[in-house]
């Protein structure tokens, strides 16, 4: 299966696709690592959203602002970077006193 996911990363490469979501990830991915690595993390990302897809028996929507939201793993990082930033400005305040 990983290597139809690859390959169907590799066909959008070939067409004019910078309107898809996900094929604008894999383009700012580009810049900051390999074209391998991008094709292969943007390729399990598709494998991931198609299995989600098929699990919850839900069409899926890259622009759903409440999907993240619902994400156990989201809301336990934005805690963790609200104490961070909180951490971060009292300690910055204590230094400029």
């Amino acid at each position: 299966m990983r290597t139809a996911f690859v390959q169907m990363v590799m066909l959008r490469l070939q067409y004019q696709t910078d309107e898809y979501w996900l094929m604008g990830k894999y383009k700012a991915m580009k810049e900051h690592k390999k074209t391998r690595k991008s094709v292969i993390v943007t390729a399990r990302k598709m494998s991931v959203i198609v299995y989600t897809v098929l699990k919850k028996h839900e069409p899926f929507d890259p622009f759903d602002p409440l999907s993240i939201l619902r994400n156990p793993k989201y809301l336990e990082m934005s805690t963790v970077a609200r104490r961070y930033v909180l951490a971060v400005k009292i300690f910055s305040h204590r230094l400029v006193r």
